[in-house]
């Protein structure tokens, strides 16, 4: 009786699991045109190393996957345009649609983006500052994170045209909030933890995302 009550005092005490629900990520998609589009789509973004679990819903006329990824984990766009080439090649091929990521998708889902040749921050807040919301961005190199609050966000197509994209990378957030590795930036996450590649604490960051505008204190 000792022993079963001391397993339920550890077991009370331990830290709660992830909730699966942090570690989504929700990926609208075209292409999809019939049910039988969804499982060859499932099972290509399921065979994805970073992916625990995908879903595919149809939400009115359009299709969305529900992307579990594993903790710590980001997926790429570039990952899922080529898991997605058999199912394109086979199926799609038979039904005369590509499967892919909708580029209307907004940038809630974005943890940063690849340009083709490196930016200052400078020339990035000019490219960037013309698209909707826009707050600020952070620049390395060719890796670039822009922030965007307000009622209407930028798509990943409108991101396209302002910048010379080369990937997309999409991670879970919650909240407005992403915590990250500033070593490895692959490694991401919904809630606090440490990098799985350097045992680092994530840092705390601001993620894109819908909100009102402030009024204005005209004074008075």
């Amino acid at each position: 009786m000792n022993g079963l009550l001391t397993a339920a005092v550890l077991s009370a005490l331990a830290p709660s699991p992830v909730d699966d629900k942090d570690q989504v990520v929700v990926l609208p998609l075209r292409g999809l045109t019939a049910r039988c589009c969804e499982e060859p789509v499932r099972k290509a973004l399921a065979s994805l190393p970073s992916v625990e679990a995908v879903t595919v819903v149809l939400d009115g006329k359009s299709y969305r996957a529900e992307v579990r990824l594993k903790v710590g984990s980001v997926l790429k766009l570039t990952e899922i345009d080529k898991a997605l080439e058999p199912a394109n090649r086979d199926m799609g091929a038979k039904m005369g649609t590509k499967y892919e990521v909708d580029g209307g998708a907004t940038v809630e889902i974005l943890h940063y983006v690849l340009v083709k040749d490196s930016l200052d921050k400078t020339e990035a807040t000019r490219k960037l500052s013309e698209l909707s919301s826009f707050k600020g961005v952070q620049v390395h190199e060719q890796v670039v994170a822009p922030l965007f609050v307000g009622p209407k966000l930028p798509t990943l197509d409108q991101l396209r045209g302002a910048l010379s994209v080369t990937d997309f990378a999409f991670a879970p957030q919650k909240d407005g909030v992403r915590y990250m590795c500033r070593i490895h930036l692959d490694h991401a996450a919904a809630l606090p933890g440490k990098c799985t590649a350097c045992q680092m604490e994530l840092t705390r960051v601001e993620t894109s995302r819908v909100a009102k505008e402030t009024p204005r204190n005209t004074g008075g």
